[in-house]
């Protein structure tokens, strides 16, 4: 993955949404519950809870729905800045600086208008099934004069926008969603000729990635290449697997094991 902009143009833009950097956890709380107040702070507990508990559709709609407001958008991701930020740096890298783009999962656009902005020869489209999600992200283009970037309401547990689509992006998604096998089959079906997907997931061991691998070689997609990607959230290192893939490529031999070994002893002496 080759860099195109640096992490602070992204933090920037992230700021340019409300979306800060935080090193600890009580300046982020006290911001939080500061910006929040007790109300809101109150319906985003509410909100919250089903999501570690098993949530259903609407129970997800109605927390996604909530959080796109500008008050609440801007607490709940900065929770998360630097892994948002070093996700985008890296999927940035791997675009193409042309062609069609299409993230998954786009939220109020925070990402999106930003890989729209790294070049006018890219035409990006963000989904997301939150009508107030999306609603929000087509105001903040507007608002930036963003012409290059378009949003559409798609739930992909069952649709995709119209391809082809010369690189499918997915940070934190597609590793989530419950069809997954049945996802990656139509984003391969969706991919241009040398199309690629950008898929970074927080998937915490060997064995949760060596079962999103299983499901991407049983879509028409295959693995390209592999890496880990690191950052902060609230003073604590963490990490991401991020993967290439492709249709047709040839599937790149890796030892999962032995390389979730080598990164936990990394995060391990860094904590």
């Amino acid at each position: 993955m080759n860099s195109s902009g640096s992490k602070q143009e992204i933090k920037n833009h992230l700021l340019s949404f409300g979306i800060q950097v935080f090193s600890s956890d009580a300046s982020y709380w006290a911001w939080g519950g500061k910006k929040l107040g007790p109300k809101r702070a109150g319906r985003l507990d509410t909100l919250r809870l089903p999501l570690t508990e098993g949530a259903n559709k609407e129970q997800l709609h109605q927390f996604y729905d909530y959080i796109a407001h500008p008050d609440v958008s801007c607490v709940v991701h900065s929770m998360k800045t630097d892994a948002i930020a070093v996700s985008g740096f890296a999927v940035e890298a791997a675009l193409p600086k042309a062609g069609r783009i299409l993230e998954l999962g786009c939220s109020i656009g925070h990402l999106t208008t930003f890989y729209a902005r790294q070049s006018s020869l890219r035409d990006v489209v963000g989904c997301d099934f939150s009508e107030r999600s999306i609603f929000r992200a087509r105001k903040e283009a507007k608002k930036r004069k963003i012409n290059n970037v378009s949003f559409e309401v798609v739930d992909i547990d069952s649709s995709l926008p119209s391809g082809p689509f010369d690189a499918v992006v997915s940070t934190q998604v597609l590793s989530g969603i419950n069809n997954r096998r049945e996802t990656l089959g139509r984003i391969a079906k969706i991919l241009a000729p040398n199309g690629i997907v950008v898929s970074i997931e927080p998937l915490g061991t060997a064995a949760e990635a060596t079962a999103y691998i299983h499901d991407v070689a049983h879509s028409g997609l295959m693995l390209d290449s592999f890496q880990f990607i690191f950052f902060y959230v609230l003073g604590d290192k963490r990490c991401y697997p991020a993967f290439i893939l492709k249709s047709g490529a040839k599937i790149l031999q890796i030892d999962l094991s032995q390389k979730y070994a080598e990164v936990l002893e990394k995060l391990n002496a860094a904590n």
